[in-house]
């Protein structure tokens, strides 16, 4: 069959999967119905015939486009998702991510392909066995009364109403298309524009729970996702089932996806639920191991988790830090030791651009740190971003890494950053973030987990007091512009798939303690944005469409909206005080927080 028609790339990613993946394979181009085909499987550390069975296929026609990338360890599943996406050819319209124990039916590709349209950013098709049974791959948010009910009939009942449960069970709901919340990772496709404007799947997710975060990212990108019963694929592999260490890693990431959309009281409620269903199921080997990690916090760090052969930071590590620094004497010690903890960051430049500074934030800076070599410079005007203009006239290497002053960061998030940057797969990256919440008052920690909540927390470059970019990233602007934020301002640079959130430790945001100093920060960003015509993303974050996107990313409980309901108050309170400002001729006031400092 000639192919005609757009590229579609197939990322499969493989481990110990030899006896599987070549009829995976032999599928594929009678799936894609004549588009032509990319192939690339990511192999997540095999030790079987797995290599040897996709070379055999070689020259397979529809097959000439067959990739093995080595991901260089076990990434888990959304690692090796990533790791295929930086390879995915610039002219590909669609993405399918296929597990390698699926038969795809002629047509299935094209029909999942051919549905990404009209809004559609995710496909998934109808999963049976090999005997024909249907497999529940559709499934609806979790809730407290769908997981207590998961908790009470499990498969059986399944006439029981869609609120008593979080996966669809009748037959008539598999029989035509129709939007679901989310679908089974085994077998999706996402639109390249979809897959550019969402980003890399989450890899703080080893296996289980990454398909719901992607999926929820994609909904509140403003995508559909779209079941397709057209498209059918079989599921021939599963049969061994899951070891105890595996059901206990389900069970504890649905409690870690529940807890970030959720308030604390529910979460609490949630990870309750499922005890109670462990608990009642004890005799089960599984069921046990997992009540013991939904027991036992400390024992999450030893399930399952991504590995690699050898450590990845022992070759001298080259780039620079930037830190801008307008009159924080009371921070920046705090970031520069943590900078210099476990042997510091040789090879690195750090430069700290005192900026307008009339306290002893140069004294502090320029003291001592074995490990890391420090240059001060001393900037007579208060402007953070001409400081980092100023920083970046000395001749600095790349990667550079952009800090804000009263953030912390570990030696080993700094490296995992350079080394992603380094590998030439990602233009821009940034560590996970955490915000530091226990002092500040519950206004503020409500406004913070409602933020925590939206897709920029996985996705965006800003609000991290840190980004970095490689050389060829760099490349992109000239200088920053005086006039915008700077993390707002490089987040409009790249697209998606060409930035990247490390998987490493997270960087520690230090929020302000009170509602008046939460406001008094809001007052500057609003003021931006009132200035500038084509607002950046997260200027918006009260306002229009990106109002929705927060109710949209709050909705799954009644307390994660009271959460919602806290950060449209404070936003308005801040316009208003900013409107305020303006009446009384107060807008040069340069407004910051320092309850945390």
């Amino acid at each position: 069959m000639s192919a005609e028609g757009p590229l579609l790339c197939v990322i499969t990613v493989t481990y110990n999967s030899a006896g599987e993946i070549g009829g995976l394979l032999r599928s594929l181009p009678d799936a894609a119905f004549g588009l032509p085909l990319q192939v690339l499987i990511v192999d997540n550390g095999s030790t079987d015939d797995t290599r040897a069975a996709v070379a055999a296929l070689h020259g397979t026609p529809g097959l000439d486009r067959l990739t093995f990338l080595d991901s260089g360890g076990n990434l888990g599943y959304a690692g090796g998702v990533n790791v295929g996406l930086t390879h995915v050819d610039p002219t590909a319209s669609a993405i399918a991510i296929l597990n390698p124990d699926l038969v795809a039916r002629p047509g299935s590709l094209r029909a999942l392909a051919d549905a990404l349209v009209d809004g559609v950013g995710l496909a998934a098709p109808r999963i049976v066995g090999p005997d024909g049974h249907l497999f529940h791959s559709l499934r609806k948010d979790a809730d407290l009364l769908g997981t207590l009910g998961e908790a009470l009939f499990g498969g059986k009942w399944a006439s029981r109403p869609v609120a008593w449960g979080d996966t669809l069970r009748a037959a008539s709901d598999y029989e035509t298309p129709r939007d679901v919340d989310w679908v089974s990772g085994a077998a999706l496709a996402v639109s390249r524009e979809c897959w550019e404007r969402v980003g890399r799947w989450d890899e703080s997710y080893f296996l289980y729970s990454e398909e719901t975060e992607y999926a929820r990212r994609v909904r509140q990108a403003g995508f559909r996702v779209r079941f397709v019963p057209a498209a059918e694929v079989v599921h021939v592999g599963g049969a061994s089932g899951s070891s105890p260490a595996q059901v206990a890693l389900e069970a504890v990431n649905r409690v870690r996806d529940f807890e970030t959309h959720h308030t604390p009281g529910g979460a609490l409620a949630f990870r309750g639920i499922l005890i109670a269903q462990h608990t009642a199921r004890a005799f089960k080997p599984g069921s046990r191991a997992a009540l013991r990690a939904l027991l036992d916090r400390s024992s999450w760090a030893s399930l399952p988790h991504a590995t690699r052969p050898a450590p990845i930071d022992d070759s001298p590590l080259t780039g620079a830090i930037i830190i801008p620094a307008h009159n924080e004497a009371g921070v920046i010690g705090r970031l520069l030791d943590g900078l210099a903890a476990d042997g510091g960051l040789p090879g690195m430049d750090v430069v700290v651009a005192c900026n307008g500074c009339t306290d002893g934030t140069k004294e502090v800076a320029a003291r001592h740190r074995p490990g890391l070599d420090v240059r001060v410079l001393d900037l007579p005007v208060a402007s953070k971003q001409a400081a980092m203009n100023a920083a970046e006239e000395q001749g600095l290497a790349f990667p550079r890494l952009y800090l804000d002053a009263d953030v912390e960061v570990s030696p080993a998030a700094v490296r995992a950053v350079v080394r992603a940057l380094e590998s030439g797969r990602v233009l821009a990256a940034r560590p996970p973030l955490e915000y530091a919440t226990a002092e500040a008052s519950g206004l503020v920690r409500a406004f913070y987990r409602a933020r925590s909540r939206t897709p920029s927390l996985v996705s965006a470059l800003w609000g991290a007091g840190f980004f970095a970019v490689s050389e060829a990233g760099r490349a992109r602007w000239d200088r920053f512009p005086t006039d915008e934020a700077d993390d707002l301002f490089v987040e409009t640079m790249f697209a998606g798939h060409e930035k990247a959130i490390v998987a490493a430790d997270p960087v520690r945001v230090h929020v302000p303690r009170t509602t008046r100093a939460l406001v008094r920060t809001l007052k500057r960003v609003y003021r931006r944005e009132d200035a500038d015509a084509t607002p950046r993303p997260g200027e918006r974050s009260a306002s229009g469409s990106t109002l929705v996107e927060l109710l949209r990313s709050n909705a799954p409980s009644p307390f994660a909206i009271a959460d919602a309901l806290a950060y449209i108050a404070i936003v308005i309170a801040a316009r208003v005080a900013r409107r305020l400002d303006d009446r009384a001729g107060r807008t040069a006031r340069w407004e910051r927080d320092d309850t945390s400092r």
